[in-house]
């Protein structure tokens, strides 16, 4: 598995099955990619992140503070310290596809 194809998994795993701020997703990615001999800086988790938003697989968020209704959002990068993230269904499908080809590699479940 590529460098890549790490980052992708980290990050879709960072964002599944909660929702998770960008904040959140750097520190699991770096912590989780470290243990496995791996590194990743904010930029390089934030492309990531950008990719998997513009191919489907995870969707931005607005987490209502004072009503029950949490609206999905377009993503903008200087908004991204605003917004939550969670993966979508094809997401999820990719990241059982990751999962399946990383294990053996590294750790198998985050």
């Amino acid at each position: 598995m590529t460098g890549g194809e790490h980052l992708r998994w980290y990050v879709l795993s960072a964002v599944a099955p909660l929702y998770e701020n960008i904040s959140g997703v750097e520190s699991k990615v770096k912590t989780w990619s470290e243990e496995d001999g791996l590194s990743f800086n904010d930029a390089e988790i934030r492309h990531a992140l950008e990719n998997l938003i513009a191919s489907g697989f995870v969707d931005p968020w607005t987490l209502a503070v004072n009503s029950p209704e949490n609206r999905r959002t377009t993503y903008y990068p200087d908004e991204a310290e605003k917004l939550w993230f969670l993966i979508t269904a094809p997401g999820q499908q990719l990241l059982v596809s990751l999962d399946r080809k990383l294990r053996g590699t590294t750790r198998s479940t985050i």
